[in-house]
């Protein structure tokens, strides 16, 4: 079935994108210029979880992002300075928003930008709040 064999190539690219991810130095701009190189991939992905109501859609979505959240995690931790689990769930909670905010007429950098800059603003503010700790 046509619709099997590009789960295979999708799962096959997540790997390939696992194994560059391994390799990066920093978060920004490593990863989201790995996104950009990989935005048909990014939009595929985009497209599981959107019909995330067949098994096989949401179940590929979810072991494709074990494996990079595992991968990304200590990047990630860095690039924001929180502790292992803050961070995972920030990036949980960006990672939805990146994906809902993502469409075929917007631009993938522009779109990841956005996301991450909010981010970072947002932990900024939280600690001018002194909500966490500098």
């Amino acid at each position: 079935m046509f619709i099997d064999e590009l789960i295979q190539i999708h799962r096959k690219i997540g790997d390939e994108m696992v194994g560059k991810i391994m390799n990066l130095e920093s978060f920004d701009p490593g990863y989201v210029e790995l996104l950009i190189e990989y935005k048909d991939s990014v939009l595929f992905h985009r497209q599981l979880i959107r019909n995330g109501h067949y098994l096989c859609y949401k179940k590929t979505f979810d072991e494709i992002n074990q494996k990079i959240d595992l991968a990304i995690l200590p990047l990630w931790k860095r690039e924001v300075n929180l502790s292992k689990e803050s961070a995972f769930i920030l990036f949980d909670m960006l990672r939805d928003t990146f994906y809902s905010r993502l469409n075929p007429k917007n631009k993938v950098p522009d779109t990841i930008r956005s996301v991450i800059n909010e981010a970072k603003f947002f932990i900024e503010q939280m600690k001018k709040d002194n909500v966490i700790p500098k």
